[in-house]
């Protein structure tokens, strides 16, 4: 991973270069793309430790990187964080491809298994415990 002040670097440059600057539609989903990516590469801590000091433009670019990060094992919190960050922020330059991107990430996340299958061995060393197992797994699951 490179120093978080260089990814820091990376992205303020990209936010500066885009602030009146970028007008070609391709442009602007590069620079998002470029810095989303930069984003990434920070933990948590040192987002939320950016986020402090960081003027607009890029505070609401640090909110939505620690949205994802820390809520990505939660689909269905992460999903109504990331719905509320974008009425927040309707014209900012990760609304169309960022967060269409998380939210089909999310949705996927949200699917539960409709079948498990669990391997335990019949013969050898480990039959004792997998025996046991296998007596305290619902009638309906074991064969």
């Amino acid at each position: 991973m490179r120093c978080w002040q260089s990814i820091w670097q990376t992205v303020q440059g990209a936010i500066c270069s885009n602030q009146g600057y970028l007008h070609q539609p391709e442009a602007i989903r590069q620079n998002a793309a470029a810095i989303w990516s930069a984003l990434n590469q920070l933990d948590t801590a040192t987002l939320q430790g950016l986020r402090a000091n960081s003027p607009t433009g890029l505070k609401s670019w640090i909110e939505l990187a620690l949205i994802h990060k820390t809520l990505i094992s939660n689909p269905a919190v992460l999903r109504k964080s990331l719905l509320s960050w974008q009425q927040a922020h309707p014209e900012h330059a990760a609304s169309p491809q960022i967060i269409d991107k998380l939210l089909q990430l999310s949705r996927q996340s949200a699917r539960q298994p409709q079948q498990l299958a669990l391997l335990l061995p019949l013969t050898g060393q480990y039959r004792k415990a997998a025996e046991a197992i296998r007596g305290r797994l619902p009638g309906g699951l074991v064969p």
